[in-house]
This record gives C-alpha cells, structure tokens and sequence, in this order.
C-alpha cells in the first residue's frame, strides 16, 4: 500500500545570486529542491516522500514587507509554483527581497481555494480533496548573512475517512444484497484565517454557513458486489474536516437506509468528545450479517490515531 504523509516540506531556499537593476542589485527567493506530495487524496508519494506526478498549482502568499507579517489586508496570491518528481520547486514568477532591507513574510496553500479575499480563502469540497496549508514564515530579509533556508512547512488540514466492507457469511449476501452507497454528513464550506495562520494555529474552520451535506465515497464505483464472504471490499473515502464524524449512512439494494453512530475514534480533543484529528487516516470496516451491521476502526499508515466501534442493528 502507498504511503501518505501526514506533513509536507516545501524548502524556499534564498540563494546569494543577484539580478541587475539601473537602480539596485535586488536578491531573489530562489525556489530550491524539496520534498511536496499533494493531499488530493488519490496522488500519493514512494519511500522518499516525493510525489509520483508532477504537482501543478501550489498557491504561495506574501504579506506586505516588514518587521511583522500583516495578513489581514491581503487578498491575492502572489505566485504559483510547480512541485517536480525529483523536489524541484519552481515559481511561476521569481520573487525578490525588498531593496530597503525589511522582512518577507510567506504563506502557502494547496489547492488552489474556490475564493479568496482580504483575510480569508475559502473552499467548497466535496469529499475528494485534501487541503494543506503552510503557516506564516519569516523569509528574513536581502542582508541576512548567511542568508537563510526558509521552510514552507505544509500540513494536512483535514482527516481521511476510508471504509472497507465485508459480509460475514453467505447468508449475510442474500440478506443485503448490493452495497448501494456510503454517505458522511459533512461540511462542505470552509474558510482558511490568513492573519490566524500561524504554526500554533489551525486556521481552517467551518464557514458561517457550512452547507453540511451528505457525501458519497470516492474513488470507488457502486453498486459493490459481495462476491465471497469474508473478503474487505473497498468502499471508497472522504476527506472532512476534524471534527466529529458525521452520520455514516449505508445503503444496500435489499435493506433501507441505515444511519451508523461512530464512537470512541479519538477522544476529546481541544475540547471536543470524539473528534477526528487532521492528517489522520481512520479506515472503518462495516461488517455485514444477517442481523445487522458492525463497525470497527482501525488507523492507516497515513497516520496514527486510536480505534473506534460503533454498531447499527
């Protein structure tokens, strides 16, 4: 099984090279070699950590130059960058530091969001995307000496849900039938906080209206067929925000809609019982018997988070 990662390294490194000016010498933030793997859930990463496909489209922000970072009047994205297969990091347009000396400040997400404005970049998902965001970052300033290795340190921003279903026995495959669907009750607005995007911080939130929605898997084509009992059929996954499952809802092509209640997957966590934790990967294997359904979750090499059970008769 690939391997996801739970946090990506995207390395700015601020080179010594000068362009030409009539009025300065200006210093560039060279993009250099680094390590990125996109969080769109099906691009994975080998052993090393680097992506398998280029990776188009990462978004990078720059604050106004100083000795503080002020993002809260800042409402576009500076540059793109191209994440090659070997960790090559290449921006759409070059960066320079400021002629006066002062601070860059820079800031980094991916994907690209459906909105941004002063303050705040917005997405609507439908369960198949991962979002990962990169806190504000110190660049230093053209005078550093020696200049520095800026890290944009991108992490995982939402929790991977995978399902695997089983039946039990042959009995339990006349019973149901065809697995028609898997639904989670999510949100599906969400808002990133610039001036709130520090490395202590989790800015991405729920938007003031979430638009919560019930999401079918992805990356799986249903109806799935329970061809031999006792063998784990994928079932697909959504990517959500961490917070607490929503319902789980399963449909078969014999039985009604059933509503599963998730409990015990990780805790209180900041305050909230029984709440995912982003860039965790929960993989909920439902159970299928002649009288109902049971759930056990177990934790994928994604990351590691704790088990959690939760029936449905």
């Amino acid at each position: 099984m690939k391997k996801l990662l739970i946090a990506v390294l995207a390395v700015i490194t601020i080179a010594s090279c000068t362009k030409s000016n009539p009025e300065e010498n200006l210093v560039p933030i060279n993009f250099g070699s680094g390590l990125l793997v996109s969080t769109k859930a099906p691009i994975t990463s080998g052993e090393t950590g680097l992506v398998e496909a280029q990776l188009t489209g990462v978004q990078i922000l720059r604050a106004a130059d100083g000795s503080s970072a002020v993002w809260d009047t800042v409402s576009s994205v500076r540059t793109t960058a191209t994440i090659d297969t070997d960790g090559d990091v290449t921006p759409a347009s070059t960066q320079y530091y400021n002629a006066d000396g002062t601070k860059a400040w820079l800031m980094g997400y991916y994907p690209a969001a459906t909105s941004l404005a002063a303050n705040k970049a917005s997405w609507t998902i439908d369960g198949d995307q991962d979002i990962i965001v990169a806190p504000s970052t110190d660049a230093g300033t053209k005078n550093d000496n020696p200049l520095p290795t800026v890290a944009l340190a991108f992490k995982h921003k939402l929790t991977q849900v995978q399902f695997k279903v089983k039946a039990q026995d042959a009995a339990a495959i006349d019973f149901w039938g065809t697995l028609t669907y898997i639904k989670v009750n999510a949100a599906t607005k969400l808002q990133l906080t610039l001036s709130n995007n520090t490395s202590a911080a989790s800015a991405l939130a729920a938007a003031s209206e979430p638009d919560a929605t019930d999401l079918t898997t992805k990356g799986v084509t249903f109806p799935v067929t329970f061809e031999t009992h006792a063998t784990n059929y994928d079932a697909g996954y959504l990517m959500v925000l961490p917070t607490v499952l929503g319902a789980v809802k399963v449909k078969t092509s014999k039985g009604t809609e059933q509503t599963i209640s998730v409990s015990g997957l990780e805790g209180d966590t900041e305050g909230v019982p029984n709440a995912l934790v982003a860039g965790k990967a929960y993989e909920i294997t439902l159970t299928f018997t002649a009288t109902g359904i049971t759930m056990t979750a177990t934790v994928t090499a994604w990351a590691t988070g704790d088990p959690g059970t939760g029936t449905v008769q």
